[in-house]
């Protein structure tokens, strides 16, 4: 039996998980999302007559962050890894999309955390490839 090399045994490795990084940044999407689901409770109380826009918003805000925090490990997480790592260099495109996204939900924006994310994903890949027309 032969001894393998440390490149042989490198290259049969398996890949490092880059996980722990998606898993941070899933729990900050989750943590953005609770937090705007707040910020729409504290205006439903400022402005009564629209507050069942702003509660149902809320209450939709706080299920993607439960469910966001249910994807981590899932294929979602690995797809989410893989968008970020397009878009890293950009990262204000990131923030800016998942923001305005944020936002939105509730109001002209409804679906599950797959359809958030897929929809962030596809916007901040949008943007890029306009920005990189524009160069």
């Amino acid at each position: 039996m032969s001894r393998a090399t440390a490149g042989q045994m490198a290259r049969s490795a398996p890949p490092k998980r880059k996980l722990p990084m998606v898993e941070m940044m899933i729990g900050m999407l989750s943590e953005s999302l609770s937090m705007s689901a707040e910020w729409r409770r504290e205006k439903a109380e400022e402005f009564p007559h629209d507050a069942n826009r702003n509660l149902e918003a809320a209450a939709e805000l706080d299920r993607l962050a439960a469910e966001a925090l249910k994807a981590v490990g899932s294929s979602l997480d690995r797809r989410f890894s893989q968008a970020f790592e397009r878009v890293e260099e950009d990262c204000l495109c990131w923030t800016e999309q998942e923001s305005q996204l944020i936002r939105e939900v509730g109001f002209h924006w409804s679906g599950d955390i797959n359809d958030f994310i897929n929809t962030l994903i596809s916007r901040c890949c949008d943007q890029l490839e306009v920005r990189e027309v524009a160069q």
